[in-house]
């Protein structure tokens, strides 16, 4: 997984266009509401470190003015194309929990930062969730901007499958104001959760039998429904 690269496509299938031209594993390419930028993942580290550790950068839609922001991993915009929201080491240092692309770190919570002030003053990034106890990971934006949707599980739940019994849904405010709500409630493994474009309910992969993944669906309120069984 060393070169892969980003490209665009229209929802027909056409037009395709790549638009990142390196040797290094690039994804997970993120574009912008407004349509104008792209922040995306790259293995770029230097030497040393784990090939899945990611950097964040982001780029012009067109390719152009690719540009380091920060370390760190599954990048989500506000919907005012200002914000991002993203998994970070929070000691910067530490290592992948997996071999997985785009694996969290053992100190993995979830940062908020303004695009713009970060690459013009360095302005640091908001730590949302602060919590060296859970392993915080993939958020999502909500369609509102209001809240941010992600999962974490406890730092010592490491089985020798990459299925954490303990992850679980939550969602807390985007300014971090109030206390988190947990929206699944089980022993299976909950992950990469998506909010639908009208902001009531939220996908996300719900382990089923046999260590395989299912797609679940719940609303605000934590109401389940599984909507895949094979």
């Amino acid at each position: 997984g060393s070169n892969f690269e980003i490209y665009l496509l229209n929802l027909d299938g056409s037009g395709e266009q790549r638009v990142t031209h390196d040797t290094v594993g690039d994804g997970f390419g993120t574009l912008s509401p407004d349509g104008k930028k792209i922040v995306f993942e790259s293995n770029n580290n230097g030497q040393g470190e784990p090939g899945n550790t990611s950097n964040l950068y982001v780029m012009n839609a067109d390719g152009t003015d690719q540009t380091f922001l920060i370390r760190g991993g599954s990048p989500t915009w506000s919907p005012d194309s200002k914000y991002i929201a993203f998994h970070a080491s929070a000691s910067g240092t530490g290592q992948p929990i997996n071999n997985n692309p785009g694996a969290p770190t053992e100190d993995s919570d979830i940062f908020v930062a303004n695009v713009d002030d970060l690459l013009e003053y360095g302005t640091p990034p908001r730590n949302l969730t602060n919590d060296p106890a859970r392993v915080d990971d993939d958020p999502d934006w909500s369609p509102g901007g209001d809240s941010i949707v992600y999962t974490n599980h406890d730092v010592n739940d490491r089985p020798p499958v990459p299925t954490y019994t303990t992850a679980e849904v939550y969602v807390r405010s985007a300014d971090g104001t109030d206390t988190p709500t947990r929206l699944t409630n089980n022993t299976i493994d909950d992950r990469s959760p998506d909010w639908s474009h009208q902001g009531d309910r939220i996908a996300y992969s719900c382990q089923g039998g046999s260590q395989r993944f299912e797609i679940c669906v719940t609303d605000v309120n934590g109401n389940r429904t599984q909507i895949t069984d094979n």
